[in-house]
């Protein structure tokens, strides 16, 4: 699976995605904001956590039940609210896509990485675990902790994603401004 720096830097987009940003927003409501797209977008690996509370084991569920479209759309309905009540400027349709969207793109990174068991994209439909044939990460080696060259090659690997994410989330803000038209404080 990838590292928390795969998953997190889908965040980066999260905010050019849906707009609907306040010209003064406060700024503890735009950090919390902020906190709940990446919690968002991390929230399918809470399984490991519930492995570890229920059974001592953290990884030998993870990756099934939590990581399917079913919990997806069930995770956007319900952290919708959340997103709403920290950003009341957006529209209650976006935010139950925008929770959808980032719990979705974790399950989708997940099954792009190399040597994985895959993910229970389908369950409760089918117990099967789905991986793709495309590789996008080298993936977290947990099973080999001592593995600093496997762990510096996952860094570099997903670093290079976050800087990609980065680059087509400043894209996609200048393409929406140009779109826009200029500011009342550019003209």
């Amino acid at each position: 699976m990838p590292s928390p720096i795969a998953h997190a830097s889908i965040a980066l987009i999260a905010d050019s995605a849906i707009g609907d940003r306040p010209r003064a927003e406060a700024l503890w409501r735009r950090a919390a904001f902020g906190l709940a797209v990446v919690f968002a977008c991390g929230a399918p690996d809470l399984d490991i956590i519930a492995g570890w509370v229920l059974i001592g084991d953290g990884f030998t569920h993870h990756g099934a039940y939590s990581h399917s479209f079913a919990c997806a759309v069930i995770f956007g309905l319900v952290f919708a609210p959340i997103f709403r009540w920290l950003r009341p400027t957006i529209r209650i349709g976006r935010a139950i896509v925008l929770g959808w969207g980032l719990y979705a793109a974790h399950i989708v990174m997940d099954t792009l990485i190399y040597d994985t068991r895959g993910v229970g994209l389908l369950w409760p439909l089918l117990p099967d675990r789905f991986a793709s044939p495309i590789v996008l990460f080298v993936g977290v080696e947990y099973g080999q902790w001592w593995r600093w060259d496997l762990h510096l090659l996952t860094v570099l690997n997903e670093g290079a994603f976050a800087v990609l994410v980065l680059w087509l989330s400043k894209a996609a803000t200048a393409a929406r401004r140009r779109k826009a038209g200029p500011t009342h404080a550019e003209r």
